[in-house]
């Protein structure tokens, strides 16, 4: 997720990355 390149960082939702950090974690656990 850090490879993002900064111009597509710009372009996505406040907090959308903090959400898909939470999504991926939920998937591990499982």
């Amino acid at each position: 997720m850090a490879h993002l390149k900064p111009k597509d960082n710009d372009n996505a939702i406040p907090g959308g990355f903090e959400q898909m950090k939470r999504s991926a974690e939920s998937l591990s656990e499982r």
